[in-house]
């Protein structure tokens, strides 16, 4: 039997009703046209499958290779291939232009170029910078090891400590300092290491860097390992770590031996003689106020001796500076034989000394050591092949007898030095009283010497220069004469010293001059053509006025008179004053006459006198005044004028007082005489009244007795 047909119905209410609606179709033909449909979707479906597989095909080959010459230009990018990736832009992409595709293809191609100079821009960056790495890395190194070079050769001491104050790091210099090798240096604290009591207070300072992390530097006084004291300027630099803390103090130390060596020397150039060893004027003084302030509270007395050496300045010439000052190393060396040990002998400049004798005891040893003292100084003094003789003049004063003030007690050392000398030299003289007194008179002719000139207070005498073959006067000696308004005339010898040691020699002695230069024309012309005026010259006037010579010839020749008329005199040690000897020589050339006063009483030497083409030569009275008397000074006198004569010299006796002076004189060829046989000095209105008649008149006697 058949089965039945199958329906499918489906149904759906009708609203307000009960009623429904059924629609039916048949299984079978519903089946059928669902069969059909699938048979179309699957046809359908292969065929899109297919197409979208080719599509898919085309649409992958279209994308994949720009894709992939993207890939591998981002490569590019990304490698060292910049410069290419920028040459590729140029040569262009097989990617068509006219799609987006093709578009940001070029736009990254370009990109990428730019991407690849800035790469190419930042590796030539990179080379460089490595390259200024390296170099700068080498100037590190080199610095460093520089530095270290430094530190290891530096002359200075460097050394680091830590926390604990143990030495971590010394350099070779800090170990030759210290004497020590560098294992016996590191690990140790300075006072582990010898170094005298300072070692603990450097310890402290570095401890105190320590604590308040500032820098400082101070002197450190040491004993070196063989005992010798050191002395260093220390730094002391505290060291921070990245926590802000100090973790070591760098200490670096100068040594100042060598200044301290230059101080010293210094100090003692400063307060020691440089040819004697003695102390100086400053240290003089120094141990002189200390030396009273010790008397002060002993009670006890001191002296002080001031010492010059007689003579001195005419063995230093003669001989020379060289064995000037051998003599004067000797005599330092004799005085300081005749002190005490803790006496202090002390050279003050030239040839004069002192003697500080503290505490006395007894002042009666003063005298014993002032004796002692001028005995040794006689004694001959050996200076190379030649020997010479000085003397000493001692000045003594005593604290507190004769002053409190230093200043005081050494005026009253110098003037009792003076009075010594005035008393004839090489002896001692002790401070009085009356040398205050003397010395007071002093200063205030002094003061009244600085107004003479110009109040007019000074005259020109003249004593008369005789010959003795004739009896005429045709010479004169200038001689100058102080006419006080309260003491009356003064002679030369109570001034002369002063206006020396003043410089007011300079001015006086040019007066004089052109009085004698006014006079000689007058006479000239009056009396006697060829009349001559001698005027005396001072060494210090030679010596300070440089200009003395031209000044005298050309007022000579203002006043129209030839340079014969004037002739200077000068003593033997001027002769041996090798300072002087040129501007001597000027006079001699100019055409003055020259003549050599007070001869036979110093040190000189024929040599000088040729060299010199001396004039005139003037036998010292000392000898004349003995004549009657010693026939050895008869002698002298007699080899003095053949000396001269033979030598073109003509003689001048000097202090003819008696007739028997002038008999032998004249006898034995003596060419003029001066003296008070004759005339004493007088101003030129007497000289015209009444000496100039009594030697014309003696003159004529002569002729009548011949």
């Amino acid at each position: 039997m058949k089965p039945p047909d199958r329906y499918l119905a489906a149904y759906t209410g009708i609203a307000g009703t009960k009623w429904f609606v059924v629609s039916t179709i048949p299984e079978k033909k519903l089946t059928a046209e669902a069969q059909s449909v699938r048979d179309q979707i699957i046809l359908v479906g292969i065929s899109g499958f297919l197409l979208s597989i080719f599509l898919a095909n085309f649409i992958s080959h279209s994308i994949s290779v720009p894709l992939k010459d993207l890939v591998r230009r981002m490569d590019d990018t990304g490698s060292d291939a910049g410069a290419e990736a920028e040459a590729s832009v140029d040569a262009r992409s097989e990617i068509g232009v006219k799609d987006e595709l093709g578009r940001l293809a070029h736009r990254f191609e370009r990109m990428s170029a730019a991407i690849g100079q800035k790469i190419q821009k930042i590796n030539e960056i990179n080379a460089t910078l490595e390259q200024t790495v390296i170099e700068r890395t080498a100037e590190l190194v080199a610095k460093e090891q520089e530095s270290r070079t430094l530190i290891e050769n530096s002359p200075d001491t460097i050394t680091r400590y830590d926390r604990e104050l143990r030495r971590t790091y010394a350099n070779p210099a800090f170990c030759v300092s210290a004497a020590r090798s560098l294992r016996e240096s590191l690990g140790k604290r300075p006072s582990e290491i010898p170094g005298g009591a300072n070692a603990l207070a450097y310890e402290k300072k570095i401890s105190e860097t320590i604590t308040t992390g500032k820098s400082r530097q101070f002197e450190l006084r040491w004993l070196s390992k063989d005992g010798q004291e050191q002395c260093s300027h220390i730094r002391l630099t505290p060291e921070i770590d990245a926590s802000g803390e100090v973790n070591s103090v760098l200490a670096v130390g100068r040594d100042l031996s060598d200044r301290m060596a230059f101080e010293a020397t210094i100090w003692k150039q400063a307060n020691y003689d440089a040819l004697t060893h003695l102390p100086n004027r400053q240290m003089f003084h120094a141990r002189l106020e200390h030396e009273a302030g010790v008397s002060h509270r002993s009670g006890r007395p001191m002296a002080l001796m001031l010492i010059d050496l007689d003579r001195f300045k005419e063995v230093n010439d003669s001989l020379g500076h060289d064995m000037g000052d051998i003599l004067l190393i000797e005599a330092a060396r004799r005085i300081t034989s005749c002190v005490r040990e803790f006496d202090t002998v002390a050279r003050l400049g030239g040839d004069e000394f002192t003697v500080i004798l503290p505490e006395l005891d007894d002042t009666g040893s003063i005298e014993q050591i002032a004796k002692t003292i001028i005995a040794t100084l006689a004694q001959p003094f050996k200076l190379g092949p030649d020997e010479a003789f000085i003397s000493a003049s001692v000045g003594v004063t005593l604290y507190p007898d004769d002053g409190t003030e230093l200043d005081v007690l050494f005026k009253n050392a110098d003037q009792a030095m003076y009075a010594a000398k005035a008393a004839g030299r090489n002896r001692f003289h002790y401070f009085t009283p009356e040398l205050q007194v003397a010395a007071e008179k002093r200063r205030r002719l002094t003061s009244d010497l600085r107004t003479a000139l110009q109040a007019e207070q000074f005259r020109v005498y003249y004593q008369p220069i005789v010959n003795l073959a004739t009896g005429e006067i045709y010479k004169a000696e200038a001689l100058i004469r102080w006419l006080h308004p309260v003491r009356g005339t003064i002679s030369p010898v109570d001034f002369i010293a002063l206006a020396e040691d003043t410089g007011l020699i300079v001015p006086i002695g040019d007066w004089v001059f052109k009085q004698a230069v006014r006079q000689a024309r007058q006479w000239r012309r009056r009396f006697h053509p060829s009349f001559q005026i001698s005027v005396n010259i001072s060494p210090v006037q030679i010596r300070q006025d440089n200009l003395v010579c031209i000044q005298w010839s050309e007022y000579l020749i203002r006043q129209g008179m030839p340079r014969q008329s004037v002739a200077i005199e000068i003593t033997e040690g001027l002769l041996l004053d090798a300072e002087l000897n040129e501007k001597l020589l000027s006079f001699r050339e100019a055409g003055i006459g020259i003549s050599i006063d007070d001869f036979g009483t110093g040190y000189s030497s024929l040599a000088y006198l040729k060299r010199f083409d001396i004039d005139y030569l003037k036998i010292d009275r000392s000898f004349v005044q003995n004549l009657g008397f010693d026939g050895g000074n008869q002698a002298l006198c007699e080899a003095m004028v053949m000396l001269a004569h033979k030598l073109g010299l003509q003689v001048i006796a000097e202090g003819v007082e008696t007739t028997d002076q002038r008999d032998f004189l004249a006898a034995v060829g003596c060419d003029f005489a001066q003296g008070f046989l004759y005339s004493e000095p007088v101003p030129s209105d007497q000289f015209e009244e009444r000496v100039w008649p009594t030697a014309r008149q003696a003159a004529h006697q002569e002729v009548r007795d011949e």
